[in-house]
């Protein structure tokens, strides 16, 4: 009977242990799988593809500087925002070519397309093309800032007095997406 309870032993040891071994064989790439899974939506969140705008913008200045909204889109994971600012403060403005711009609750830098210190005369308008990183202002490829908000920094040509003019964009974000179909700037 001892004999007989060694070898039942023996037996359900070595059952155990083959029975561990196939069952880590078996889940690993299970669990393996599964990390993937996971890693590849965390990455396909995080994607921000090219879109074009369908909706509408609406955009407004203070103290004498207006705005004109002309396009919205993403390109390349930035977001590229087009319009004509008006200068009616009663002074030649000197505008800087970047600055920070508010939008989803996060304050980034953004650049401009135009030549840093560029003269704008009262009275006078000219074109502005903004560019910041969607990934610094979106946390994925759904969350569109719906109001974006440009602190453009200049100073008087006269009297070199540093001011900001806040810009507001409402942006409409009626989307699709359609990489081919995206504006020429």
């Amino acid at each position: 009977m001892k004999q007989f309870l060694i070898k039942i032993g023996i037996i359900s040891i070595v059952t155990l242990i083959l029975a561990f071994s196939i069952g880590k064989l078996v889940l690993e790439p299970l669990k393996k799988y599964e990390r993937d899974l996971i890693e590849e939506e965390y990455k396909n969140n995080l994607k921000i593809l090219d879109y074009t705008i369908e909706g509408t913008i609406i955009a407004s200045g203070e103290r004498g500087m207006s705005v004109t909204p002309i396009d919205v889109y993403i390109q390349d994971s930035i977001i590229y925002v087009k319009a004509i600012i008006k200068n009616d403060t009663g002074y030649n403005l000197l505008l800087n070519n970047f600055g920070i711009v508010s939008g989803n609750a996060t304050r980034v830098p953004f650049k401009s397309n135009l030549e840093n210190s560029k003269l704008l005369n009262n009275k006078s308008e000219t074109e502005i093309l903004f560019s910041i990183g969607a990934y610094d202002i979106m946390n994925n490829k759904r969350n569109f800032p719906n109001t974006l908000l440009f602190h453009l920094g200049t100073s008087d040509e006269s009297s070199s007095n540093y001011q900001e003019y806040d810009l507001t964009f409402t942006i409409s974000w009626l989307n699709t997406y359609n990489p081919g179909n995206l504006p020429n700037y």
